[in-house]
């Protein structure tokens, strides 16, 4: 039996060095009417993201420097204190799960017909899913599993989203 080893992507290869990363972050401070200073908390972090349209709690962030998610993540006084290179991998998450502030403006270009409408339909207590609603979350899975249609299990893999959602399995 062979092990592998696996190791973790070299960061500043992928999306840059600290001043590379800042500059790509540059529009977010403008938008959020930050100033960037690093380095930042979990909560300067979250409110930056929420001011673009992000929805990431200090417990999401937090959780995504404690998984290695975020690997360079420092702990300074017993806080987590963001880099720059740390703020836009954890921007490249939220972006990459489509972890967006329902109907955010700064977001909308990003979702989906299908996400756009069951987010209007959520923000009147609704849902575009309510067919869906007598699949349990297993057959949905299953569902999700044994399809090989894109457009379909991105269909699946909403309607899932919104039923655990509303099952408070996952933040709204």
């Amino acid at each position: 039996m062979t092990t592998q080893t696996t190791t973790q992507p070299n960061l500043t290869e992928a999306i840059g060095d600290e001043a590379e990363c800042l500059a790509k972050l540059r529009r977010m401070f403008r938008n959020a009417d930050m100033h960037p200073t690093f380095p930042m908390n979990s909560a300067e972090v979250s409110e930056l993201f929420r001011e673009n349209g992000y929805k990431a709690s200090v417990d999401v962030l937090e959780d995504f420097a404690r998984r290695g998610m975020v690997p360079n993540v420092q702990i300074r006084q017993g806080r987590f204190a963001w880099s720059a290179v740390d703020v836009l991998v954890a921007a490249i998450h939220c972006d990459t799960w489509r972890m967006f502030v329902p109907l955010h403006p700064r977001c909308l270009h990003r979702l989906t017909a299908l996400e756009l409408a069951e987010m209007q339909a959520a923000v009147e207590g609704g849902s575009v899913f309510n067919d869906a609603d007598t699949f349990t979350v297993r057959a949905m899975v299953q569902m999700l599993d044994s399809n090989g249609n894109p457009e379909l299990r991105h269909v699946i893999a909403v309607a899932l989203k919104s039923r655990l959602e509303r099952l408070g399995v996952l933040d709204k």
